[in-house]
């Protein structure tokens, strides 16, 4: 076996784990803070991993170093994947995945994200550490450098929590750090221990710590109540991360009614009722008696008459043709169905869900992937489905059915194959659709493209779907 003192570049563990070379590791308040983590091959299985080095018994204080290989079975988009762990000599190790992308550190320095993104991010990770913390794992390491932005645009936390040992103050450091987390991202500013980012320091006034709506402007009055309970600025202290993500989910639904009541019709019973002063009424009435007296001159003719209006001796004789009866819609049955997704990575899991939007089966159905924002994480414009009618055919009706509320759904339509949505022409959009969306196109295409480019919040994120799409000539 190896001691931590031999591994080198191109000593392979459990014989299939080659190190390749160290990666830097962030000064950090939580467990990996000294130890050493390698970019690695996995030999066996082909792909890339981290392996993560501990000396025995030194991980994060605990007696033995196996009891967190309970870790592994905490899945959630947020938290890092764990797929293996061993011993050496001296020393145990993890083996994780390697997650690429940015860090949030990184994107930060090129300045804060919109408000609502940065209250997407923050629910995401609260999320995933409420799961841990439910599972008895906390003490991650929680900074801006060590919160992977994805291809994708969702968020993950490259830490592994360790075993909780009844001191409570792992979880409480662990909210505390979604806090300053959060406070980041709204600002670029970093309100923590300057020793764990290289961010600016979060501005303060005769010492005390700004609040994220004293640094920036725009920031809705919740998220920064929120972020200043978290820290302690002000207000009771939210002291879970399932009561921050809670909060968090709230305050999401109430900006999504608040921007709904903002483009409401205005209700009748409240409605200002205009009441004619004393001036305007002589005017209202002047004008009135102009009106009459020219209906009187219209129906006065040139030599002093009264206009003639035809005399009829009886009832006028109509004959109303006959309508031939409609033909009844039939359904047209698609040719083929793919994912549509022309800006993304291709390493969607959901591309072979597609048939499902088309199988006659409403409880199977093609999904998107799950995103920190509505907007794709600003990582694309959107993604759908692309239907080949197999020819030109005439189509009346397409209903779609979505797997939740609240989608922007458009409908382009071409006679030739697609690369991007641009190369087709916009027939239709449904904004904040229901949980059916019904298109009238009236029109003769092969390629029909349901492209959705706004996603709805579902747990943990953004994200939607189709579970059947049905046309009809």
């Amino acid at each position: 076996m190896s001691s931590v003192s031999t591994l080198t570049a191109g000593t392979v563990l459990a014989g299939r784990y080659r190190l390749e070379r160290p990666l830097d590791v962030a000064p950090s308040h939580g467990a990996t803070a000294s130890h050493a983590v390698w970019s690695a091959r996995d030999d066996l299985l082909a792909r890339p991993v981290a392996v993560r080095i501990h000396r025995t018994g030194e991980y994060a204080g605990q007696a033995s170093f196996g009891d967190v290989r309970g870790a592994a079975r905490l899945v959630h988009p947020a938290l890092l994947r764990i797929y293996d762990a061993g011993e050496g000599d001296d020393f145990g190790y993890l083996v994780t995945e390697l997650p690429a992308g940015e860090t949030l550190e990184d994107r930060l320095h090129a300045g804060p994200l919109d408000p609502a993104e940065a209250a997407a991010l923050l629910l995401v990770l609260a999320d995933g550490v409420a799961r841990a913390h439910a599972a008895g794992f906390c003490r991650f390491s929680i900074t801006p450098h060590t919160v992977r932005l994805l291809p994708t645009g969702q968020p993950r936390l490259d830490s592994v929590p360790v075993a909780e040992t009844g001191d409570p103050t792992g979880i409480a450091d662990d909210v505390r750090a979604l806090g300053w987390l959060g406070y980041a991202a709204a600002t670029a500013k970093w309100p923590g221990p300057p020793r764990l980012s290289s961010l600016p320091p979060a501005p303060r006034v005769e010492g005390a710590l700004c609040t994220v709506r004293q640094v920036r402007g725009g920031v809705p009055r919740n998220f920064d109540d929120i972020i200043s309970r978290l820290i302690g600025l002000s207000g009771p202290p939210i002291t879970s991360a399932d009561e921050l993500a809670t909060q968090l989910e709230q305050q999401q639904r109430i900006e999504d009614v608040e921007e709904t009541r903002e483009f409401a019709p205005v209700p009748a019973a409240q409605r200002t009722r205009w009441v004619p002063g004393r001036g305007q009424r002589w005017s209202l009435a002047a004008a009135l008696v102009l009106l009459i007296a020219g209906l009187i001159g219209l129906f006065r003719n040139n030599s002093g008459g009264y206009l003639q209006f035809p005399h009829h001796t009886g009832p006028a004789q109509q004959t109303v043709p006959a309508r031939s009866p409609s033909p009844a819609p039939v359904v047209i049955h698609p040719a083929s169905i793919e994912e549509f997704d022309p800006y993304g990575d291709h390493t969607d899991p959901h591309v072979k869900e597609a048939p499902a939007a088309i199988d006659g089966d409403p409880e199977t159905a093609w999904h998107t992937q799950t995103f920190f924002s509505p907007a794709f994480g600003n990582i694309k414009p959107g993604v759908g489905l692309l239907v080949d009618l197999g020819a030109s055919r005439h189509v009346a009706t397409i209903d779609v059915r979505m797997l939740n509320a609240g989608a922007t759904v458009a409908l382009y339509a071409s006679d030739t194959a697609p690369h991007t949505e641009r190369d087709m022409q916009h027939i239709a959009t449904s904004a904040d659709a229901g949980l059916t969306v019904s298109f009238r196109p009236d029109q003769a295409h092969r390629y029909w493209l349901l492209w959705l480019t706004r996603l709805p919040p579902a747990r943990g994120g953004y994200a939607s779907g189709i579970s059947e799409i049905t046309f009809r000539s």
